[in-house]
């Protein structure tokens, strides 16, 4: 969203909105009752931070941080694929 923006001030205002997404999975593993398994594992953003909970809590299992791994780098593949293809778009070199 930033690359459309003209300053840095218009960049922020965009900004925002998806920081507050990226921010509310990160809130969700601090809820009772959950907790670190293979389906919360494989959710990008969350499992981080579920991670790091049973990391402090020393009841991390192994095989759930290469889950935790392997997704996390399949969605920034992904991710860094998508952010390639749009900075090769025209629309988004040459804009006036």
């Amino acid at each position: 969203m930033s690359i459309y923006a003209r300053t840095f001030k218009e960049a922020q205002n965009y900004m925002s909105p998806i920081m507050m997404l990226v921010i509310f999975p990160l809130i969700l593993p601090m809820l009772p009752g959950v907790k670190l398994d293979w389906v919360w594992a494989s959710v990008p953003i969350t499992n981080v931070s579920l991670a790091i909970k049973e990391i402090f809590k020393g009841t991390i299992d192994i095989s759930m941080l290469g889950v935790i791994f392997v997704s996390t780098t399949i969605m920034a593949g992904l991710l860094l694929a998508l952010c390639n293809w749009w900075f090769q778009r025209e629309q988004v070199l040459f804009r006036n």
